[in-house]
């Protein structure tokens, strides 16, 4: 663990990534993985590298920590805040840290009152007014959290190159409770329109080490989909966005050059949504010459045989397919508009062209499910498996706040049993549905977890030992 007490530079913002729930922090520490890299995390946390980049290119002192999967003590993040010396504490959150987080909130009040803590995140962006209930908190902040933030550092800090604004009420895009207590909610502030204007995201402030992805990378904000499970298009305000692919393959290079990193994580929702970028982005990644394999995300309904091939022949050695159900009435049902022939054509194609591993990602528990759809989906999962070498996973549908489902659950059908983020929202079943009822789903997801668990933990296995052993 990282000896806080050496840390003697101060600086005027503070910005976290908060412990994980306990039962996070375990059902990622996998103890059927016998690669005990499996249970690294991830990837970094770019909403604040982004957001301390840009801070930082305008002229103020920041620090990063992602304390995600550490079991840290309360004395030694005080000890921690006494080091850094913060004016602003800000804290990444998402539902399944939101407890942490406020936890994390507390202590900061408790070390100093005076210490602004600001709240951002897909979790507190939907759930803003509720999240300002607790007297830790003291602003929340919408959506992208970049110029916000500034403005925010503006207010409370200042520096001799920007204006302050006036009040907190000219800072569009936040939340917060007055000194009468009403929760205030400034104007929307817009979307940022050019992404290739905001600096690369701040990873000389982490050490890259600590993670199972180093050479991860976003090239887009949003998503063009309208899944009613996913709060992806809600959060960017159905706005998708990309940067250009000349931004993109500038970061990647100072990865390469800088990191040394020889695999590409591109972390998109969708990275194949305009399938001409994802060609210009394979043809200019060639004709630059640059060595480094890639895997991405991508629908099926833009997928064909030769976008793939274009693919695998510039370095993509895996993909992951959304594909959520292996029922065509319950796909139509939750706004996929995608067809069983085009993922099975998609995964096809994807195999043929050379693309080595191929993931499919599943849900169980959609409000359309019944006992039959949900068989129907195993099958397609085990023909997937069987036929085309494809590796599932399966996870159980979650209402988060944002979706379309968190807006209209009662319309669809649906009872949430659960709103405590303290529960297991991923391997614990929290909704019934008209056909199904929670028990049913928890006992599907460990028939299929059985099946296909270990087998998911092998593959991952086997393909860590193929990336380090080539490193």
């Amino acid at each position: 663990m990282r000896r806080y007490e050496n840390i003697n530079n101060t600086s005027d913002i503070f910005l976290i990534y908060p412990t994980y729930s306990s039962w996070y922090i375990e059902l990622f520490q996998n103890k059927e993985a016998k690669d005990m890299r499996f249970n690294m995390p991830r990837c970094p946390p770019f909403g604040i590298l982004y957001i301390a980049s840009y801070l930082r290119s305008n002229g103020y002192k920041v620090d990063v920590r992602d304390i995600s999967t550490e079991k840290i003590k309360k004395s030694e993040f005080i000890i921690m805040l006494e080091a850094i010396n913060p004016k602003i504490v800000g804290l990444s959150v998402v539902s399944e840290n939101y407890v942490s987080a406020l936890q994390f909130c507390e202590a900061i009040k408790e070390w100093n009152s005076d210490t602004i803590t600001v709240l951002g995140g897909p979790h507190v962006t939907f759930m803003d007014k509720e999240v300002c209930n607790n007297k830790c908190v003291d602003i929340v902040v919408r959506n992208e959290g970049e110029l916000t933030f500034l403005e925010l550092a503006d207010y409370f800090v200042g520096n001799n190159f920007r204006r302050k604004p006036d009040s907190l009420n000219d800072i569009r895009g936040i939340t917060f409770s007055n000194a009468s207590g009403e929760t205030v909610r400034t104007i929307k502030r817009p979307f940022i329109e050019n992404l290739d204007l905001l600096p690369f995201p701040a990873r000389d402030l982490i050490n890259l080490d600590n993670y199972l992805v180093e050479g991860g990378i976003i090239t887009s904000r949003g998503c063009p989909g309208a899944c009613i499970f996913c709060a992806a298009s809600a959060l960017s305000g159905g706005k998708y966005r990309m940067r250009s692919v000349d931004n993109v393959l500038e970061e990647i290079e100072h990865l390469t050059d800088v990191y040394g990193c020889k695999y590409i994580h591109i972390l998109d929702d969708t990275f194949t949504a305009v399938p001409e970028r994802t060609e210009e982005f394979c043809k200019k990644k060639t004709e630059k010459g640059l060595e480094f394999k890639w895997y991405c995300e991508s629908r099926v309904d833009v997928g064909s045989y030769d976008l793939f091939k274009k693919m695998a022949d510039s370095g993509c050695f895996e993909v992951q397919f959304g594909v959520e159900s292996g029922s065509q009435e319950v796909l139509r049902s939750i706004r996929k508009n995608v067809t069983l022939e085009q993922i099975e054509n998609s995964v096809r194609w994807a195999r043929e062209a050379g693309i080595s591993d191929i993931i499919c990602s599943f849900i169980i528990g959609h409000h359309t499910d019944t006992h039959d759809t949900v068989q129907e989906t195993i099958s397609f999962a085990e023909h997937l498996h069987y036929d085309y070498g494809v590796y599932p996973i399966f996870s159980m549908n979650t209402i988060y706040p944002g979706t379309y489902m968190f807006k209209n659950y009662e319309k669809l059908g649906v009872k949430i049993h659960t709103t405590d983020c303290n529960s297991n929202l991923m391997t614990s079943s929290t909704i019934s549905t008209k056909y199904l009822d929670r028990d049913d789903i928890q006992r599907y997801y460990q028939i299929i977890h059985e099946n296909f668990g270990k087998k998911y933990i092998e593959f991952e296995e086997q393909k860590l030992a193929r990336r380090f052993s080539c490193e």
